[in-house]
Order: structure tokens, then sequence, then C-alpha cells
């Protein structure tokens, strides 16, 4: 029993022993474990790690509660590295601010851009109380300048300017972008990106679009609507989509464009004012108190002449002889007015079932639903055009110079009534 006995304290303080070692060698911090690893010699024993020789650096670190020494976390060259980092970041917060301080306007998105070295090439047209111009500049190649005509009043001006700073939110690819808004230059300049293909009125003059084509064009222009109407924190309306106001780039690529009428719509509010083009106005908006699905008629309306190759009410509205009045420029405030009071009382032009597909029909005629409410949204139009992209893709034997010939495809140019 003594013989037992005193093995069993032996192997108790043998056990002990190593246990003990164990439960310190498990408690060494992280960094303890590393400075194991880096040093070349190291002896263990009941107190852990015995350090014979110790790594550069670490002649001043203190033990922890085992006797280990434990590396300081940062060296003097670590900080002296910290405030490099900290007054190069200081720099360049600096060098931004003097940027903005001496850029032409702070509102500029591109403020590299020095309205006074704009080089004019050439009048790209008139409209809309503004000239546009195309121009080049240095780095930057072929932009747009849009500025306001010297008798427009102050107050349009700013408008202008109002529109183009909302406009210069938005990034989507089928709307066109703007580079600049500069206020303070004499006079105002919007500077725009350029394109050069034209636009959907230009287009639809040749008399020739076949319907894949058709298909396209309407679905990119229902996206940017799309990208107006579920835009955050409130929608946007256009309220004035239409052929003239949508451009093309050299491969036909849309680029909706010409906000000087947009407006910030909050969900549930309604705002007055006639804006946009007879032909495309909702009836809603020629009563007063209309939102942002005003768009969704105009857009039926830029349907309608897509796939007819028809200005809206040109057939409808005729003399007593039965000429259209939009041919005749004596006749077009008279055409202006019949559109107007048609609208109103919600008439829209006939559609031709030869011109476009039945599911498209069936799409235009819900966008003109006189009750705002029954028409359907734009991400609503985008699906329902995504699904009838093969029928379009279809009907590619109806959409040649032949059969345009043969009346099976709109009226040659000279017959849109938009000479």
């Amino acid at each position: 029993m003594a013989f037992f006995a005193c093995n069993t304290a032996a192997s108790r303080v043998a056990f002990g022993h190593r246990h003990g070692a164990g439960l310190q060698r498990r408690h060494l911090t992280s960094s303890a474990r590393r400075a194991q690893h880096a040093v070349p010699k190291a002896r263990m024993g009941p107190r852990g790690i015995s350090m014979l020789a110790q790594a550069p650096g670490m002649s001043q670190a203190k033990p922890d509660h085992f006797g280990n020494p434990v590396p300081e976390h940062r060296s003097s060259s670590s900080i002296q590295w910290s405030a490099v980092a900290g007054w190069a970041a200081a720099g360049v917060l600096l060098y931004l601010a003097f940027e903005m301080l001496h850029s032409e306007d702070p509102d500029a998105i591109d403020p590299r851009i020095d309205v006074s070295k704009l080089q004019y090439v050439k009048l790209l047209g008139k409209g809309g109380n503004c000239e546009a111009w195309l121009c080049t500049y240095e780095g930057v190649g072929e932009v747009v300048a849009k500025i306001p005509d010297p008798s427009t009043d102050k107050t349009e001006v700013e408008k202008m300017m109002q529109a183009a700073k909302l406009h210069k939110k938005f990034n989507h690819e089928h709307i066109l972008k703007v580079l600049g808004v500069y206020e303070r230059s004499s006079p105002p300049v919007i500077v725009l990106e350029y394109v050069e293909g034209g636009d959907m009125d230009e287009l639809l003059g040749t008399g020739f679009i076949d319907q894949p084509t058709q298909w396209r064009l309407a679905s990119e222009v229902a996206r940017a609507m799309q990208y107006l109407h579920e835009f955050q924190p409130a929608p946007y309306s256009h309220r004035d989509i239409k052929p003239m106001n949508v451009f093309l780039t050299k491969d036909r690529q849309v680029r909706l464009a010409d906000f000087d009428f947009l407006v910030e719509i909050p969900e549930g509010a309604k705002v007055d004012g006639v804006k946009g083009s007879p032909g495309y106005l909702a009836p809603e908006m020629v009563k007063g108190g209309y939102d942002h699905r005003t768009d969704i008629w105009s857009y039926a309306s830029l349907l309608y002449e897509l796939t007819h190759a028809a200005y809206p009410f040109s057939k409808e509205m005729v003399d007593a002889d039965g000429v259209p009045l939009i041919s005749k420029p004596q006749m077009a405030e008279a055409w202006i007015q019949a559109v107007k009071e048609a609208t109103v009382q919600g008439v829209t032009p006939v559609l031709d079932p030869r011109k476009c597909p039945p599911k498209m029909m069936q799409l235009i005629t819900d966008c003109w639903a006189v009750n705002p409410e029954h028409r359907p949204t734009a991400a609503e139009i985008v699906k329902r055009l995504d699904d009838m992209k093969d029928e379009f893709e279809g009907r590619w034997w109806k959409t040649g110079r032949w059969t345009r010939a043969l009346g099976l495809w709109g009226p040659l140019p000279q017959q849109r009534g938009l000479q």
C-alpha cells in the first residue's frame, strides 16, 4: 500500500507537472507563439518558453504574466509610415478642394472642361428657345454645347439649367449624358455627349425601318422611360417623349434626350402645365393634373409613328377636300386645335393591322387608355415587348422596300406630313 501510495503521489506530481505546463502553453498569446518561431533558439520548460535569443526589435518587449516576452504591435517605423499616409491623404483632399474652387462651375460633372476653350464647329439646330452647337474639346473629343437663345426669358433659362442639373444625375445606357452645367458662364452652357446618328424622326423620314429594328428601338426607349419612372427617391416624368427627342448613335442605339420639361413627381402627387407636342399629349395633361404616367400615352404615340411611319392624327384631321391639315402650314393652328379637342375626348389615331403585329397593336391601345390607372407601367411595357420579340423578328418578309411599294408597309417620306 505504501508503494502504491508513493507511486500514486509521484504520478500525481508528474501529471500535475505536465498538466500545468500544458495549461501554460495553451495560454500563450498569439504574439508569443509568433515570437517562438521568430527566434533561432528556445527552451521549453515548466513555465512555457524561456527565450535564449531574441529577434531584432524585441529587446524592449515586456513579459506577460507567464514571463514570456510579448513583442510590441507597432514599431516606430510603422508609426512614421502612418503619419506619411495621413499627410498624403490630406494633400489629396486639399488638391480636390482647389480644383473645385477653380473649376468653371462646381456643378459641372467634369470640372476639367473649360467652356471658354470649346471650339465651335457648326450649328446643329435651333428649337425650344436654345441653340445646339457641335464643338470639339481637347482630350474629350466632340461634344454638344446647348446655349439658350439671347431672347429667352431669364426665368426660362433658369428652368432649363435646373432641368439640366436634374438630367445630369441620370446614368443609363439609353439616356443622353450631361457632361457639365455651366450657369456662371456668359451665356450659360450645357455640355452634352454627341451622338452621330441623328434622331428617330430623321430615320422615320427615310420611310423605311425594318420591323426587328422597330422592336429594338421601342424596347430601348421603354427601358429609358422605366429608369426615369423608377428613379429614387421620387420618379421623374420626361413630358416630351417623341421621335424628335430620341437620338441615335452610329449603330442606331437609343439615347433619350431633350429633358427641358423634366419634372420630379413624388408618388401620389400631381402637377399642372401643358408640356410637349400635339399628338403626344395625354388627355389629363390637357385637362390639368397629371403624374409620370402621362409619358405612357406619349410613348404609345411614338409606337404608332414608329410602326405606321405617320405622325399621330396626320390622316384623321383633313380639310373639306380630304387633304391632311398637317400638310398645310397655314392650317397648322387649326390642326393643333383639332388634335387637342380629340385628345380631351379620348380619341386616338386609327391603327392599321397591316403595319404592326397584334400584340403591338394591343400594347399601343392599352397605353392610350384615357384613365391613367388603366395604362401599363413602364416595367410592364418592357416585359411585354420582350415577350413579342419573336413576333417581330418572324415578320421579316414584310419589312422590305418592295413590300412597302405594294402597300404592305408605311407611306413614302413625303406622305408623313412632316415637310
